[in-house]
Order: C-alpha cells, then sequence, then structure tokens
C-alpha cells in the first residue's frame, strides 16, 4: 500500500529547502556569468555539452519511493520491449535533456580546467532536483 506524506513540516524541509536555495543560488550565478559571454562560445555544441545533459536527464528524479528517488533512465529499461511506450519515453526524455542542456553547458563553460568544482556542480544539481520534488511532491511510503 502507497501511502502520501508531506515533507513540509518536517526537520528534514529544512535541509532540502537549503540543498534547493543553494542550487538556484548557483544557478543564478551561471547566469551572471553568461551574461556576459557571447551566447554561441557558451552554448555551443561540443561532446562534454552533449554527454552530460545526457547523463543528467538519465538521473533525473522524477518521485520518491520510500525516501529513494526514482531516476527517469531507470524506467527505460522497463519500457525498451514495447515500441509505444519507448517512442513516448524519447520524448520525455528529449525534453529532460532540452531542460538540463544550458545548465550544463553553462557549467562546463565556467568550470574549465576545475574538474571537481564541475562534478560538485553537477551533483549539487541534481539534489537541488531531488529537493525541489521532496517539498513538492513529497515521497510515498511503501508498506507491506
Amino acid at each position: 500500500m502507497l501511502e502520501h506524506r508531506a515533507v513540509l513540516w518536517t526537520p528534514v524541509a529544512l535541509g532540502f529547502s537549503a540543498t534547493l536555495a543553494a542550487g538556484l543560488a548557483t544557478l543564478v550565478w551561471l547566469i551572471q556569468l553568461t551574461r556576459m559571454d557571447v551566447p554561441r562560445e557558451v552554448f555551443q555544441i561540443t561532446r562534454a555539452r552533449i554527454i552530460a545533459p545526457f547523463i543528467m536527464a538519465f538521473v533525473t528524479p522524477i518521485a520518491v519511493l520510500s525516501w529513494i528517488p526514482w531516476i527517469l533512465g531507470g524506467f527505460s529499461f522497463f519500457i525498451v520491449s514495447e515500441p509505444a511506450l519507448f517512442f513516448g519515453f524519447s520524448g520525455v526524455y528529449i525534453i529532460a535533456m532540452s531542460f538540463w542542456f544550458p545548465i550544463c553547458a553553462m557549467i562546463i563553460r565556467h568550470t574549465k580546467n576545475r574538474h571537481i568544482i564541475r562534478v560538485g556542480l553537477f551533483c549539487l544539481m541534481y539534489f537541488s532536483a531531488y529537493s525541489l520534488i521532496m517539498i513538492i511532491w513529497g515521497y510515498q511510503e511503501f508498506r507491506i
């Protein structure tokens, strides 16, 4: 049986809010840095700027069940055999990639030769998305 629980009134909500605030502040910082650059240089298609949104779309959390995030890429293994679902999922995946592309391009542009900071920013963006889902929808608890 699935039981919906809100996260807003728990002490954990403070941590989720802080993580989301850090992610949004980082996004504002990246946008301010990008305003001074030529958009063609920032959003130029490179191998890293294609692989990064692909990976970020793969691990995008879409729901939380018993505190475990269900990622978008995890569903791809369940629907490969059904063609209609596969094409629908491909559309959702392309939308997720187009959401992550500008964020990944800005991170890659402004963290050249600083790979640890780049990985940290990608992790922060992932946990910010996870926090947003937890704050908006809460989590589902599975009880037998």
